[in-house]
């Protein structure tokens, strides 16, 4: 019978620190998944201030080569007007393009961070 109670001791023993040891994870990963989406909602937010502000830059060089073309006095020059508009909004929006590609990895990388640390530490008090 002793044997059976020291075995019981121990497997209760065992359990209650699996046990522990999962809420602990738990709680890590909770907080972690909280962090992560703080960080996603502020990226979210700064992504939009971008993108307005892309925007607006993009209306203001419409509006300009709009007063262009409403001052030009002839054909000739209303096709250089729109070649060189062309080729100036080809290059703004390449440029922009890139500005949100870059912005976009670091954002994700920002709201994965938290998570991704979480499960190394998860991982290491296993």
């Amino acid at each position: 019978m002793r044997q059976f109670d020291q075995n019981k001791k121990t497997a209760e023993g065992m359990v209650r620190d699996t046990m522990n040891r999962g809420q602990a994870a738990t709680e890590t990963t909770a907080q972690a998944a909280q962090e992560s989406y703080s960080a996603t909602a502020h990226g979210l937010r700064e992504f939009n201030v971008k993108v307005i502000d892309l925007a607006r830059a993009n209306t203001e060089a419409f509006f300009e080569f709009a007063r262009e073309v409403a001052l030009a006095k002839e054909p000739a020059e209303l096709m250089k007007l729109w070649s060189k508009h062309a080729r100036k909004q080809l290059e703004t929006f390449g440029k922009q393009s890139q500005e949100l590609t870059s912005l976009g990895h670091r954002l994700a990388s920002e709201g994965v961070e938290p998570v991704a640390r979480s499960f190394g530490q998860v991982s290491k008090a296993s």
